[in-house]
């Protein structure tokens, strides 16, 4: 993550395997341009899920600290696996409350 105060623009974004299944493993190579040094900082990734009035962040993980200098960087990550079990269970409840709801309206 950037210091605060400091640009970075995102100038690429490589996602493998792609296609890939929710919740499987997951490899990042992300170019970007800072528009000064950024001194021992990590990236952290997250995924966010947006069901019906709820919104989860999940938090993937993070980049080993590393000091980045102005100009064109690259960093890398990977995931054997992003973990969705708090979620699954979580729509699992919306869909029983929403069939719960369609029975008693008919």
């Amino acid at each position: 993550m950037a210091d605060e105060g400091i640009t970075v623009d995102v100038t690429r974004i490589d996602i493998s395997p792609n296609p890939a299944a929710l919740g499987s493993e997951l490899n990042l190579e992300i170019d970007f341009t800072a528009a000064a040094d950024i001194l021992s900082a990590h990236w952290e990734v997250r995924y966010t899920v947006d069901m019906t009035a709820t919104r989860h962040i999940v938090e993937v993980g993070s980049t080993e600290t590393a000091d980045y200098l102005a100009g064109a960087g690259t960093f890398k990550f990977h995931t054997a696996g992003i973990e969705l079990e708090g979620i699954k269970k979580r729509r699992e409840r919306h869909r029983a409350l929403y069939r719960e709801y369609k029975t008693s309206q008919s």
